[in-house]
């Protein structure tokens, strides 16, 4: 299982970004700790982002004030809601994130289903969380819950990712994200550029580079392009990573 974990001060993108999933069927909410739920049982948006709104300090040192993080599964694990949320909770107390409030979505918008959780920095007083060593101590944490779970070690989903590079569902509506999605794969992953461009290629019908990175245009095999760009005749797809 690989965490990736991101701060930000933007609260109303990272749980917008969750509750459009949640709103197109591509995600859940799997579980959801200090935070308001309406008489339905129900979560929303409005009502998160206010809720964790007033918990964070008007004045204060730290400006990144939220903690988005996904929790990855190797592809072929099957896990439970159940699973899921108890490797949530165990991830997010070890971490010393427990008795923040934070929201758990499972995302299953592609093959692999994940989690994202989004929380706070910040305690109720203002003061940060304790970032220090995050991501090896993030790590530490995962490589735990393996052997506790009993789930497949992350070595071998790196392993699987190299090896198998995903192909785009062209009968989905999020070509875009699944494109991003496999570019960052491809960045991580690979240092040659022609590497780089021929996995770029296997699932392009054209790749040209635009200067350098982060945006290259690119029209996708069967796809009608989306946007154009003005130093290219031809309408072109344009991937903003």
């Amino acid at each position: 299982m690989i965490a990736k974990i991101s701060s930000t001060e933007d609260l109303g993108g990272a749980l917008g970004y969750n509750f459009k999933k949640v709103e197109k069927g591509e995600a859940s909410i799997l579980l959801a700790t200090e935070l308001y739920q309406n008489n339905d049982g129900n979560y929303t948006m409005e009502d998160v982002l206010n809720d964790m709104e007033a918990l964070i300090p008007k004045k204060g040192r730290t400006k990144k004030t939220v903690f988005h993080c996904s929790l990855n599964p190797h592809p072929d694990e099957k896990l439970s809601n159940e699973q899921l949320v108890q490797i949530a909770k165990e991830y997010m107390e070890t971490l010393g994130y427990g008795k923040q409030p934070y929201i758990v979505f499972k995302h299953n918008d592609i093959a692999r289903e994940h989690i994202h959780i989004v929380s706070l920095r910040v305690d109720g007083a203002g003061k940060k969380i304790n970032d220090r060593f995050e991501k090896r101590r993030s790590k530490q944490i995962t490589d735990a819950l393996e052997r506790k779970f009993g789930l497949i070690p992350s070595s071998k989903v790196t392993d699987k990712a190299m090896k198998e590079m995903p192909k785009i569902d062209t009968t989905q509506r999020n070509i875009k994200e699944q494109v991003s999605n496999i570019v960052r794969m491809v960045l991580k992953q690979y240092r040659i550029n022609t590497t780089y461009s021929r996995c770029l290629r296997s699932i392009c019908h054209h790749f040209s580079p635009l200067g350098e990175y982060p945006t290259f245009p690119f029209t996708l095999n069967n796809i009608i392009p989306l946007k154009s760009h003005p130093l290219f005749p031809e309408e072109r797809l344009l991937l903003h990573l």
